[in-house]
């Protein structure tokens, strides 16, 4: 098989043409696409919610299986807090973070459990 063309300056694509033994010449325009991100079935709740002084944080699985998401609550004095949630498939679900002066901690979560701490 032989292949004669160009790459463009930036390697996203290439077009020419190519012939087996005797066949062709064929024309053949390639094109890059690019490495989509993974998306995740957990979307956390961008607004934390507070109901008689405690702190809930909501999760929303839109996959079709039940998922683990952990969170991490990481305090001034550095002590940190890991706390998890199982969020059924294709629903949501709140995590009590506990008492409102989890507000001031700083929130990381994971989704598939596991220590989301840094």
């Amino acid at each position: 098989m032989q292949y004669s063309g160009n790459l463009s300056d930036d390697g996203s694509s290439m077009n020419g043409n190519w012939r087996i033994k005797s066949s062709g010449p064929f024309s053949a325009s390639l094109t890059r696409t690019p490495a989509r991100k993974p998306v995740g079935c957990i979307t956390p709740n961008g607004q934390l919610r507070t109901t008689d002084n405690f702190v809930y944080w909501n999760f929303r699985n839109g996959c079709d299986k039940d998922l683990l998401v952990s969170v991490c609550a990481q305090y001034a004095n550095g002590n940190n807090n890991i706390l998890a949630v199982t969020v059924p498939a294709k629903q949501s679900a709140d995590i009590n973070l506990g008492h409102t002066s989890m507000k001031t901690a700083k929130l990381t979560w994971k989704e598939g459990g596991g220590i989301p701490c840094p």
